[in-house]
Order: C-alpha cells, then structure tokens, then sequence
C-alpha cells in the first residue's frame, strides 16, 4: 500500500548524496557521479533499468496510448510513450511524486483549467465491436461530484457520444459509454478510499462475443461480476477529443479530477486477467 501522492519532486533539485534511479533527468543534468540515460540519472556501468519491471509489463501488453506523466513543473506537453496522443496540459501540476520510486506524476485540483487534452486519436473510438482496456493508477482527494480519470466523450448536439473512465461521486470505480441517444454503465461493486495510490482498470470484450463483458479491477483483483455491456454504434464524425483529469461537457469541460494521476494507458485489445494482476504486482 502507498501513501499520498502530492509530493513534489523538482527538476534540478538534487540531494548531496543522490542516488541511482533517484531523479529523472529529461529537463536538467544529474549530480556529480551520474550520467543520464533513458531519462534517468545511473550510475556508471549500470545494466538494468529503472522501474524497469512495471514499464517491462505495460510495453509487453502493448498500449496504444500511455501517459507516464514524467514532465517537471510547468510543462505545457504530456508525451505520449506511444506518440499517437500528446496531451496539452491546461493546468495540472507536473513533477508530483509518482506511484513508482523516483518517478512522476500529475497533480489535479479539480478545476477547470486543469483539464489535458489530446487531440481526436481515432484509435481510440471504440464501438460496441470493439476490444479495449484502460488503466491508471490514481490517488484521489475529497470532493464532490464525478471525477473524471481519462476519456473520449463529447457531445453531438444534446447528445452524450464516446466513453469515459471515472471515479463516480459514490467512489465506485465506473466505465460509461454513450452512443448519442443511450448512455452504457458498469461500476465497482464497493468504492475505492482516499489518499492512497489504487491501480484500477477496466475491460471491455466485444469483437468476438455475442455477450459484451466489462469488468472493473481494483488493485489487480476483479471486483464484482463481469455484466453484458452495450456502447452501441460506432462514435460518429466529428470524434471527441481525449482528455485527462475532466470530461468534456456541453460546450466546455464540466467533471474535473481532484488527486494525482499516474501511469494512464489505453489499449485497443481487452487485457485478461493475469496480465493485469501481473501489472499492479509489477508496480505495487
């Protein structure tokens, strides 16, 4: 179990007695003794990587998107990893401790400028025929209302169109998608607590069953029973942007996220259960 997110870690700001894998090194130089390589400060002659097991198991699964959030304060561009969506951040806090040692994340307040947006992927337009997973690790704060983690809805007309993935106001864990008439839910069956880092995911199977299954996991372990799930049609043109710690709203963004956000990825194939438990035990 890991304690609260909202710890920062400066670019630049290094201690006397740094340490391998202590300090990222993608905006600054790394203190005497170690050099920079694949953005983190090593010392000379090492061989393995840094938070190399969970980065390991989320590159194996193969995302389509992944934001790891490593950018120091100020930054206006969320890379990547992927490079199909780089996201513009309009607000939240970079440089935060993240879940893993010696790694970032992003900090929300739950207001509107801290909203990310990322373009208008079409690879993440899912429809009921689709496949796909989403996963976080996330540590939220009190507050009211929805809190969005990541999604691609928008609005056409009146109408709700696209998916998200959010903490619900109850604190239950919720996957929601809307085909512009009919909005789809399946939610976790008890809430996830505050001020700690969780590992959540969802899953939804519709490209080769009769059945479309979701699941939500928590920490690795399915919670509750997998349920029929219907997004309907595929999203109609124009598609909705991606966005990061909000959900766009009609015409302006109108759920924001309040806590820290960490390690998102998204893929176009439905993860099964062990690759998901081997990802929360990877980073936990």
């Amino acid at each position: 179990m890991r304690g609260p997110a909202i710890v920062l870690v400066l670019a630049g700001c290094y201690s006397p007695s740094a340490e391998d894998c202590a300090y990222k090194c993608s905006e600054g130089a790394c203190p005497a003794g170690l050099t920079c390589v694949a953005n983190y400060c090593r010392v000379p002659g090492a061989e393995d990587t840094c938070n190399g097991s969970y980065v390991t198991a989320v590159a194996q699964s193969e995302p389509i998107v992944w934001w790891r959030f490593s950018e120091g304060p100020g930054s206006t561009i969320v890379k990547d990893e992927m490079n199909n969506a780089d996201a513009t951040n309009s607000g939240a806090l970079l440089g935060a401790a993240g879940f893993l040692p010696a790694d970032r994340a992003a900090v929300f307040s739950g207001g509107q400028m801290d909203c990310m947006t990322a373009g208008m992927f079409g690879g993440a337009d899912f429809t009921d025929a689709s496949d796909f997973t989403v996963e976080a690790w996330v540590a939220f704060v009190s507050g009211t209302g929805d809190r969005p983690i990541v999604g691609k809805l928008g609005y056409v007309g009146a109408a709700e169109i696209g998916w998200d993935f959010r903490i619900a106001s109850s604190g239950q864990l919720q996957l929601r998608t809307c085909n512009g008439s009919t909005c789809s839910t399946i939610s976790s069956s008890t809430p996830v607590g505050e001020d700690r880092w969780w590992y959540v995911a969802a899953t939804y199977r519709g490209a080769a069953t009769t059945s479309d299954a979701a699941e939500i996991y928590v920490d690795g372990v399915r919670i509750g029973t997998p349920i029929d799930f219907v997004p309907g049609p595929a999203i109609a043109a124009p598609s909705p942007p991606l966005t990061v710690g909000c959900v766009q709203g009609n015409p302006t963004p109108g759920s924001y996220f309040s806590g820290a956000l960490d390690e998102i990825a998204i893929y176009d194939h439905a993860l099964d259960a062990q690759e998901i438990a081997a990802h929360f035990a990877a980073g936990d």
